[in-house]
């Protein structure tokens, strides 16, 4: 079974700062100019910094300070890495798994999957974990300068040997058509989350559809549900720069049996309630999918102080056009970082 241990290192720092794109057309491409453009899939995994150290620990920590030192994935890293002389790396990387009882052999998990395969007993559902290295921040103590082609290039030499560890997939195009070759093959046929596109010193993200992360502030009471112990329908809201929270709107279609685990916030995080809803501690990170959004200017924004949650006001926004929950992140909490306005504005 892998073991964790609980540190205070901070590696919000390192993960990047990306645009979101709906559709690749949205995307500001420039072809034939002196900077290349490289476009990676994107793997709905767990963002982690990854340190080798040939004397000493090697380890992968995630952003709430989780760090993991004996999964099967860091053991053939070393393995691989010890034939190079290298004596100190730093990487960042998707921690993801597949599916093993999926109906394609290559089917990735979804996040809140991955976290099951982390913290289960059964150690061969941990040998599925793989680590898909994105970028290299440093060899032996000096900060790597290779642009990402070149850089790609050199990791997946030292990684020809391994099947845990790998670079995820990544092309250098040179016309918009190769890039939707690209998009075709690994994301519509080989179901990869999105791409991640770098150009002109920017980071564009592209997803079939367009996803937030949100947090659960309250469960409706206007649904038959609710009576009957279950909450199917949720409150949404994002974080302003203020930390209060903006409603983006409500949520439903949720699941039997997570309807009945949400539920008992109304009992155990309740901070309030008025006549159509039960207000809760934003304990609760979910990640939201929708098609696509369209204007409000009557957002209510809620500020939450001793405990207690209470309507300061209204906010411009917008509002998701069907939304549903994809899954829930357990790896995120409710802090600008995570939940921010940015995400749909």
């Amino acid at each position: 079974m892998t073991t964790f241990e609980k540190v205070t290192e901070d590696i919000t720092c390192y993960k990047p700062k990306m645009h979101q794109a709906k559709t690749l057309k949205e995307v500001p491409f420039v072809f034939g100019g002196p900077r290349s453009i490289t476009v990676q899939v994107k793997a709905d995994g767990e963002f982690n910094y990854v340190k080798y150290q040939r004397e000493g620990q090697t380890y992968a920590l995630n952003r709430f300070g989780r760090k993991t030192v004996d999964l099967p994935a860091l053991k053939e890293l070393v393995a691989e890495l010890q034939k190079w002389n290298i004596v100190e790396a730093e990487f960042l990387a998707e921690m993801y798994a597949f599916d093993p009882k999926g109906e394609k052999a290559y089917n990735p998990l979804t996040l809140p999957n991955l976290i099951h395969f982390l913290k289960g007993s059964d150690h061969s559902l941990q040998k599925q974990i793989k680590l898909g290295l994105f970028d290299l921040l440093s060899i032996n103590g000096k900060r790597c300068d290779l642009i990402y082609p070149l850089m790609y290039e050199q990791m997946i030499e030292w990684f020809a040997g391994a099947g845990l560890v790998h670079v995820l997939p990544f092309c250098e195009p040179t016309s918009f058509e190769q890039v939707e070759r690209f998009w075709e093959h690994n994301v519509v046929q080989l179901r990869w989350e999105g791409l991640v596109i770098r150009l002109n010193g920017d980071i564009w993200k592209v997803k079939p559809n367009c996803d937030v992360d949100v947090a659960v502030i309250g469960v409706n009471k206007n649904n038959k549900g609710y009576d009957e112990g279950k909450a199917k329908s949720l409150k949404m809201a994002l974080m302003n720069e203020e930390g209060d929270y903006v409603e983006i709107g409500d949520c439903s279609g949720i699941g039997e049996d997570e309807s009945k685990e949400l539920f008992a916030l109304t009992k155990d995080f309740k901070i309030g309630e008025d006549g159509t809803t039960v207000f809760v501690q934003p304990v609760v990170i979910a990640t939201v999918e929708y098609i696509q959004t369209y204007p409000d200017t009557r957002n209510k924004v809620y500020r939450i102080e001793n405990g207690q949650i209470k309507e300061v006001g209204e906010a411009t926004l917008v509002r998701l056009r069907n939304p549903h929950v994809k899954g829930y992140r357990a790896d995120k909490k409710a802090c600008i970082e995570d939940i921010g306005l940015n995400q749909v504005n």
